[in-house]
């Protein structure tokens, strides 16, 4: 599974993901500063989840007709260390998430 970790999230929490996991940042990708829309239009085609602490991106950008997934946590982890319990979550729902939708890691909803 590719993933991009948003400019919100911590990017040391890339330790924390499966290894066969691809998992890339938005400052890797050259994308730091990139509105949420664009940044969906610009990681759909190359990534298959988005990684967010940014709950209100699913007021703000449609996800119709793509095949990216945007995860989010209403937690908001501040330390690396509380990103452990955010990414373990993820780990468990990885393998249902599904396109074109927004789900968040503290319910499982989608």
């Amino acid at each position: 599974m590719r993933i991009l970790l948003d400019e919100c999230v911590d990017p040391r929490s890339k330790q924390y993901f499966d290894p066969r996991h691809y998992v890339s940042h938005v400052r890797e990708e050259g994308w730091l500063g990139t509105k949420n829309g664009q940044l969906v239009a610009l990681a759909d085609p190359r990534f298959e989840v988005l990684f967010t602490k940014d709950s209100n991106m699913a007021f703000q950008t449609s996800l119709k007709g793509l095949r990216l997934c945007v995860t989010y946590t209403r937690a908001h982890p501040q330390s690396l260390l509380e990103y452990r319990a955010v990414v373990q979550r993820f780990e468990e729902l990885c393998d249902a998430l599904p396109a074109g939708e927004y789900v968040d890691l503290d319910d499982g909803a989608g």
